[in-house]
């Protein structure tokens, strides 16, 4: 009896982790604030939150933009810069934070994140000559703390020249922008893109707008094509 109590702990625990685990989606309304004695508090400004693809995030109130940033999840710590917050429950259909102070409830809403910004969900590049040119970071966001960043990896720039044969291009990294010093690509299969160098890397690509998604390893990168090549 005691081996069975002991299993069913165990799976317990693998659940619960599992859970607490999920990344952050979606857009979510605020319905209900308590204290910490409990007492259900009157909303003056509804909280409407929308988390984005690369790990970004718009807080907004009353469903006008207020805020946008990257968010970080440690464990059960989401950080969303200016605020910390500790993920009670995040599902499907609930997700309650609380601040220490004041427990914040959650549900899935309809408004989208494009009514405060151009927001539209990436699809995933399946073709090579639809990135063809040289895509540059502007920006990059990461799902946790960078310890140490290391600049022979982080990427600088994608350059595709071709969908004939292989190399189809090469990738930079930030610390040494020269072709040679890259990885070069080749192939582009179910939307991720295959490399290889002094190591191999692969990455998911995806669309959103003029902006090229990359992923790699809780990392993603924000490229675009710029006149100034």
């Amino acid at each position: 009896m005691k081996k069975l109590s002991y299993l069913l702990l165990l799976i317990l625990l693998s659940v619960s982790t599992i859970a607490q685990g999920k990344g952050l989606s979606g857009n979510w309304k605020e319905v209900s604030c308590t204290n910490a004695e409990g007492d259900i508090l009157t909303i003056r400004d509804t909280i409407f939150l929308s988390f984005l693809e690369g790990n970004e995030y718009i807080w907004m109130l009353d469903g006008n933009p207020s805020r946008r940033g990257s968010y970080k999840v440690i464990q059960d710590t989401l950080d969303l810069g200016a605020r910390k917050f500790t993920i009670l429950k995040n599902s499907s259909k609930s997700l309650i934070l609380t601040d220490g102070y004041f427990e914040y409830r959650f549900i899935p809403t309809e408004i989208k994140a494009s009514l405060s910004v151009s927001e539209k969900l990436p699809t995933a590049v399946e073709d090579l000559n639809a990135i063809l040119g040289t895509w540059k970071v502007f920006k990059r966001t990461s799902d946790a703390p960078l310890k140490k960043i290391d600049y022979n990896t982080l990427l600088q720039k994608i350059v595709v020249v071709s969908s004939d044969t292989p190399p189809y291009g090469y990738i930079t990294a930030a610390s040494k922008p020269q072709e040679k010093d890259g990885w070069k690509i080749i192939k582009l299969e179910n939307g991720v893109l295959f490399t290889e160098g002094s190591t191999q890397r692969n990455f998911e690509l995806s669309f959103r707008d003029d902006e090229l998604l990359v992923k790699e390893d809780g990392i993603t990168y924000f490229l675009k094509i710029f006149n100034d090549n």
